[in-house]
């Protein structure tokens, strides 16, 4: 679980097998109640907000929460995770290793990254580095992507400078160039 501006509780993401239909049938067995505002938003009545939905990227299902509540996000958390049919850390970790094709390895990058640990992980960090030398270019971009959706992702700048400066592909040197340029801008909104 993360600690977001001092006030608010984020657990990790649970990268879910469920479709949106059967997660959501959970979410209402639970107790929860869809928001009005967003059909992807769901509310606890301790003030816990879930969100799932798709990612654009990669299309995979996931669900985290936020909360003021320290022990009411991880409790909701632990309930989800009983009930819903969600990756392990290792099934995501193996998953680069499985792959068979680049579309399925790209796939599992993407996988990864949206359930890696909100905190700095070893594993994970290994995993994504050592894509950014696979043969495959489409691999090597979705490497790149994925680190850029790590919360801890600038811890890996140096890797992304090295494919900046010396990727055979230009695509996926832009790809470098965009997140280097993303972790510039949020460098500069936290020191201003």
């Amino acid at each position: 679980m993360a600690v977001i501006d001092d006030r608010l509780f984020k657990s990790w993401t649970l990268v879910l097998r469920n479709s949106k239909e059967d997660a959501q049938g959970i979410v209402e067995d639970l107790g929860w109640s869809r928001s009005d505002a967003d059909d992807d938003y769901w509310e606890s009545a301790d003030d816990v907000t879930l969100f799932l939905r798709h990612d654009r990227t990669s299309g995979e299902l996931g669900c985290n929460l936020r909360g003021v509540d320290r022990d009411a996000v991880s409790r909701h958390f632990d309930d989800l995770e009983a009930r819903m049919d969600a990756f392990s850390t290792e099934e995501l970790l193996a998953g680069i290793d499985q792959a068979e094709t680049a579309a399925e390895t790209a796939q599992a990058l993407f996988r990864l990254g949206l359930g890696a640990p909100l905190e700095f992980d070893e594993r994970t960090a290994t995993q994504v580095v050592g894509a950014l030398s696979f043969e495959h270019p489409m691999i090597r971009a979705a490497a790149v992507r994925t680190i850029g959706y790590l919360i801890w992702g600038s811890m890996l700048r140096p890797p992304v400078e090295r494919v900046f400066d010396d990727d055979p592909d230009e695509r996926v040197q832009r790809q470098a160039g965009q997140l280097l340029s993303a972790f510039d801008q949020v460098a500069a909104g936290r020191t201003s």
